[in-house]
């Protein structure tokens, strides 16, 4: 099961860095994370930019928007997410460190089409 996160983003590129950086550090991690950025928001831009290089071997994409919506951002990134399971995260978040590994178990039930919390 391939697991997508995606993190809607503008104007917090040190707090962008910092979900990251939680994202690098789980037990089970993600296989893609989508970051989207507004097409104005340069520092958030580059601070992305700066993720796709990091070598961290999760696939990185960053996706663009042109509206200041976030219902915009969150369907750019489902559209650019290429996983089973898509997650959300916002920018400002620090997710421990079993947050994807207890995401996936609930998928291990057939009958389960989506989680939440």
């Amino acid at each position: 099961m391939r697991i997508s996160i995606i993190i809607p983003t503008y104007g917090r590129p040190e707090r962008l860095e910092r979900a990251t950086r939680s994202l690098l550090a789980q037990r089970r991690p993600p296989d893609e994370l989508v970051i989207v950025v507004k097409s104005w928001d340069v520092a958030s831009r580059t601070a992305a930019e700066r993720l796709c290089c990091a070598g961290s071997g999760m696939a990185v994409r960053i996706a663009t928007v042109e509206e200041a919506s976030i219902i915009a951002a969150e369907n750019a990134g489902m559209r650019a997410a290429t996983g089973d399971v898509v997650c959300f995260m916002d920018d400002d978040a620090v997710a421990p460190p079993d947050w994807v590994e207890q995401i996936t178990a609930y998928y291990a039930d057939p009958r389960v089409g989506g989680v939440g919390g």
